[in-house]
């Protein structure tokens, strides 16, 4: 996959990464915008979902967040989530004034921090006709009284005050880990998978990440509300995925917040945890010691790239995609619901459902040219459902 190095403008910030032109040549189409979370760049894993877009018909332009990777941004290792909103409309503006990208159908996707911001994107930018959303953040304030204990949240109050202080006399500013092999230990992220992926993640993709942000960000965290903003993503479709075993950002939190947006919208729930939506979908996992011990290592496009139909269910028919159905599990097949809320299949790639697609072509009855290799066709699986 040929894939060119970019870099934009925003607001006197130079934000750098990656181009990757749509499989399919021809008029300009459709293109998906991408940034990281908290903390991550691009190189961990952005890269192979991207491949997978571009493969199946989109362009994508991935970017690192200010602070953060090869972007630009001062001070180093400081995640504003109001600043990295606007800078996914910046990246917005950019993708629309590439040749190969049609303006009118750029679509965004987000995980984790950046997960949040989409929401925010979708409601306020109708510039975006889709949005994708995975293991988001839905409320900083709910989300800290997950993973923080009640009676060190008065510390760290304190300790923000204290750090507010300082920068206010010109000091610079207190820097906290990302993660920590010790939960208990001050970090940002203060889970055992957090530590597990972020420092192999780190250690095997992604060299230019660091585990440190100020410590500010930590309290920005803690004032970020975009689950407020679901209910005026519609009528701009939304695709909400879930990691049902999610302790890192709750899942009960984000399957709740499905409930305040309006249609047209999809809510999936997959298998394992918020780490898990990476290396999974990747197909990756042995590469970066991740449960290895029940997955061996298998490239992304050796796996079915499921695609799910909104508002009616029916089939996709593509050369040996029976084979490739053949190489899951049975009872991974069986999981496959075709309409509503699903489970996907333990081993699958999660791609945006054809509602989501519909935008890159034109023409849902048809989203990847005739004379595509069948890798870069998808089945929607209406009748797996029926089989169990």
């Amino acid at each position: 996959m040929t894939r060119r190095d970019i870099e934009f403008g925003a607001e006197g910030v130079r934000l750098r990464g990656w181009f990757y032109p749509a499989g399919a040549s021809g008029a300009p189409g459709a293109a998906v915008v991408m940034a990281h979370g908290f903390s991550a760049v691009k190189e961990m894993y952005l890269d192979v979902f991207a491949e997978v877009f571009a493969a199946g018909g989109l362009n994508v332009v991935v970017f690192d967040n200010r602070c953060f990777g090869a972007s630009d941004g001062e001070p180093r290792q400081e995640i504003d989530p109001w600043v990295q909103v606007r800078d996914y409309r910046h990246a917005i503006t950019y993708a629309g004034t590439l040749p190969e990208v049609d303006p009118r159908r750029i679509g965004i996707w987000g995980s984790s921090y950046s997960g949040g911001h989409v929401l925010v994107v979708a409601a306020v930018d109708r510039r975006v006709k889709a949005v994708v959303c995975q293991v988001p953040l839905i409320s900083g304030h709910a989300n800290l009284r997950a993973l923080v204990r009640a009676d060190f949240i008065a510390g760290l109050r304190e300790q923000f005050d204290a750090d507010r202080l300082a920068r206010f006399r010109g000091e610079p500013p207190a820097m906290v880990p990302v993660v920590d092999s010790d939960p208990l230990a001050p970090s940002a992220l203060p889970t055992p998978d957090s530590w597990q992926w972020f420092s192999e993640t780190g250690r095997t993709r992604a060299p230019a990440w660091r585990n440190e942000v100020t410590l500010r960000s930590v309290e920005m965290f803690t004032e970020y509300e975009p689950g407020s903003y679901l209910p005026y993503i519609s009528p701009t479709p939304l695709l909400l995925l879930v990691a049902e075993g999610d302790h890192l950002v709750p899942s009960e939190l984000a399957i709740a917040a499905f409930d305040t947006a309006h249609q047209p919208k999809e809510l999936i729930i997959l298998p394992g945890g918020h780490f898990e939506a990476y290396t999974k979908a990747a197909g990756i996992r042995a590469t970066c010691g991740i449960g290895c011990e029940d997955a061996g290592p298998r490239a992304l496009r050796d796996l079915v790239p499921w695609l799910r139909a909104w508002r009616r269910c029916n089939r996709w028919h593509a050369p040996g995609a029976a084979g490739n159905l053949a190489r899951l599990p049975a009872h991974d097949q069986k999981s496959m619901l075709a309409c509503g809320s699903v489970v996907a299949p333990q081993n699958s790639v999660i791609l945006p459902s054809r509602m989501w697609l519909t935008f890159a072509t034109g023409n849902s009855t048809d989203l990847f040219p005739r004379e595509a290799d069948s890798m870069h066709r998808a089945t929607v699986c209406s009748s797996l459902a029926s089989t169990s």
